[in-house]
């Protein structure tokens, strides 16, 4: 990725971590969650296989719209510019007022195992995030059950269209008030199965938290997602 890039956005996590603790998302199973109704929650990571800013607005209720741009690294000279993502999460089941949280996303870009692990593969996804909380909201299972879809390109080693189930599983445990506990494995029906663990810190409450994380595979084969490190920061309602 190119190097000015990388010193801006490194520059812009280690500022804002000078500075509703959601977790910085450099993990891959998401939670049936929103930000803060009429904000705009600053995710983004610093990694060694990418890095990303993703900003998620909830201005229409119960519906959230992530725009994101990122940085994947070892790509070749032609590859070596921006990678994008627009997605739109909607939720229809909420923790707060209901026993699990249930929601929809589907995005067009790269999806979050692209964004987290490295791979450069931009297309179509959708998948159900499942959020299950458990001992009074100190534990929190994610799942997520998806589908993603990648159109086949001439000229390159794939032409045909490529249809791949994906799949996450996460647990968030609160260790201490300030303290969260993540542990995850997720993949897809083209690639060996991964895993990452990590924790987050929550440095301003309802405002800013930071996240450190490391993730391998199951197989030699494997990359995973390596070391990152990521913030969120949610400003309060603009109105």
């Amino acid at each position: 990725m190119p190097r000015n890039a990388r010193w801006v956005l490194t520059l812009a996590l280690f500022l804002a971590a000078g500075v509703h603790p959601a977790r910085a998302q450099q993990f891959v199973t998401d939670d049936a969650a929103l930000t803060t109704r009429n904000s705009c929650q600053l995710e983004g990571w610093w990694g060694q296989r990418a890095v990303w800013l993703l900003p998620a607005c909830q201005f229409i209720p119960r519906v959230e719209i992530t725009p994101g741009v990122g940085w994947l690294a070892d790509q070749p000279p032609e590859r070596d510019n921006p990678d994008y993502v627009l997605q739109v999460k909607a939720l229809f089941l909420d923790t707060a007022t209901a026993p699990v949280g249930v929601g929809l996303v589907a995005g067009f870009g790269l999806d979050r195992l692209s964004q987290v692990v490295g791979l450069a593969s931009p297309g179509f996804y959708a998948y159900v995030p499942l959020t299950v909380p458990a001992a009074g909201g100190r534990v929190l299972l994610h799942t997520n059950l998806g589908w993603r879809f990648e159109p086949g390109r001439s000229g390159e080693q794939r032409t045909e269209d490529l249809h791949a189930f994906t799949f996450g599983l996460r647990l968030d445990v609160q260790a201490i008030e300030l303290l969260t506990l993540t542990a995850e494995t997720y993949g897809d029906s083209t690639v060996p199965p991964e895993w990452q663990l990590g924790f987050s810190v929550v440095v301003i409450p309802d405002w800013l938290s930071g996240t450190f994380s490391y993730g391998t595979g199951f197989s030699a084969e494997s990359t995973g997602a390596g070391f990152a490190l990521g913030f969120a920061f949610t400003p309060p309602a603009f109105w």
